[in-house]
């Protein structure tokens, strides 16, 4: 890691592996980047864990460092929850959300193992959680907080109607509720967890 590598703040490890499935490879544009190994620690204490993925088109890799607050534990890795506070994202941006949802979304539409889709359609509501902690009480509109560059903020400035709340949240209301954690656990692994 060079000082001039970003550190990623994170809630958890989901959202590191969350974040590697919103970036697309610098080299060849192509999305979402495959995680090459799991989160592995380092010896730097402002950015003690790294996660690599890899292009699969071009087979570039890319590592990424976090700092994930609060420190993970083992059953932490193991956990779905995203973000256990009130505060949105630091490290994906309201649209990389609302991508992911729809990213996910589409893997259930196409998954014709019923308890995996049920798992994805979680996991698409996780993601419809994490982008409506964007949205101020009462707020239909984000704010410009909501966006981490000047891509994104111009796709809203575009397009506003693409972010109401309210249909975000229509659509999280048609989603299982997130899984608690004394629920058990998927029997299926979680989408980086698997091979290919």
């Amino acid at each position: 890691m060079t000082s001039g590598d970003p550190i990623v703040a994170a809630h958890s490890v989901a959202e590191a592996f969350f974040y590697l499935m919103a970036k697309r490879c610098h080299r060849c544009g192509t999305g979402p980047l495959k995680p090459v190994n799991g989160l592995t620690r380092t010896d730097r204490p402002d950015a003690p864990w790294r996660l690599s993925g890899r292009c699969p088109r071009c087979e570039t890799d890319a590592v990424f460092h976090f700092l994930i607050t609060p420190a993970p534990t083992r059953e932490d890795a193991a956990s779905s929850v995203v973000n256990a506070t009130s505060e949105p994202s630091r490290a994906i941006d309201l649209l990389g959300w609302l991508t992911l949802f729809q990213t996910v979304l589409a893997s259930a539409d196409q998954d014709a193992d019923r308890e995996s889709k049920r798992d994805l359609l979680h996991e698409a509501g996780m993601c419809l959680d994490e982008a409506l902690k964007f949205f101020g009480p009462g707020e239909e509109l984000p704010g410009p907080e909501a966006f981490f560059n000047s891509e994104t903020r111009q796709r809203f400035l575009d397009h506003p109607n693409q972010f109401a709340r309210s249909q975000w949240a229509d659509r999280r209301a048609k989603l299982p509720v997130l899984r608690r954690e004394d629920d058990p656990p998927p029997k299926r692994k979680r989408w980086w967890q698997r091979k290919g």
